[in-house]
């Protein structure tokens, strides 16, 4: 998780303080109990990239198919599937 400081008094691992400001990473999801009070957990972007013509397209000819696929499917993948389904 990603830790903005904003208060004095925070150490590194190697003992150097860190600047006020600076943003540090930690281990976990929640903020350990030596941050308390310095500083605040900084909420990573969520970014949903906007599909290609061509992975829309997949998709379409996917779902007309009546194939299962997921977000995860890589566009390959999805060709090789639908490949399949119409050879059969």
């Amino acid at each position: 998780m990603k830790f903005k400081v904003t208060e004095k008094g925070v150490y590194d691992a190697k003992g150097n303080r860190v600047k006020v400001g600076a943003e540090i990473t930690v281990k976990g999801d929640t903020v350990p109990s030596y941050l308390a009070n310095k500083g605040h957990a900084v909420e990573a972007a969520v970014t949903n990239p906007a599909k290609t013509k061509k992975r829309a397209g997949l998709e379409k000819n996917a779902e007309e198919l009546g194939i299962e696929f997921s977000d995860d499917t890589t566009d390959d993948a999805l060709i090789d599937l639908i490949e399949a389904a119409k050879a059969s």
